[in-house]
């Protein structure tokens, strides 16, 4: 599975359309004015959202900046609205947070690899993402079990394998216990 596209021959949408329209459906994200729809992700992508999650809350309830999951919009230009599986907004870009998402580039966006996502994490959202701001983009990839941390002006990410601290210069998580994450699920 991947992806689908619902408004390529239809009318450019802006993000002002994708939050406010009561026909734009759940886990959908609008990319230079097309709506962008994905498959509902696998059981490997929930645990490490979720594994991810919790790493990033227990920093939020430490005072130390703000997280959220998805469906969270984060609005980066009138025609470009993303909902990583994770986001993290340090404690100088908390003012980014509005009622109806963030507003602007997070410090960290979390995007966890699934079957019917990965290209497009890789080949749309990850460039996205850093040429709008985004400090770092991790890549989260159950199935390779490895985290790429990705930086504006960086060559190559900084890897880390399931159970290695994750390379974040903004956060220390440690391996964010993705070692938990299952490698397969029956």
């Amino acid at each position: 599975m991947t992806t689908s596209v619902l408004s390529r021959d239809c009318e450019q949408l802006t993000v002002d359309d994708w939050f406010t329209r009561p026909d734009v459906p759940e886990r959908s994200e609008l990319y230079q004015g097309v709506l962008i729809v994905a498959p509902p992700p696998d059981m490997r992508h929930q645990r490490a959202t979720l594994e991810i999650a919790g790493a990033l809350l227990a920093l939020d309830h430490r005072g130390e900046g703000i997280a959220a999951v998805a469906p969270t919009g984060v609005v980066l230009a009138s025609d470009i609205g993303f909902e990583p599986d994770v986001l993290y907004l340090s404690p100088e870009r908390v003012h980014l947070l509005k009622q109806r998402g963030i507003e602007g580039p997070p410090d960290i966006v979390v995007e966890v690899a699934s079957p019917g996502t990965r290209r497009f994490d890789r080949l749309t959202k990850l460039p996205t993402y850093l040429e709008y701001g985004v400090r770092e983009v991790w890549i989260v990839d159950p199935e390779s079990r490895t985290v790429e941390v990705h930086e504006p002006g960086l060559a190559e990410p900084r890897t880390a394998r399931f159970g290695e601290p994750i390379p974040s210069r903004i956060v220390d998580v440690g391996s964010a216990s993705l070692e938990l994450v299952p490698e397969s699920l029956a």
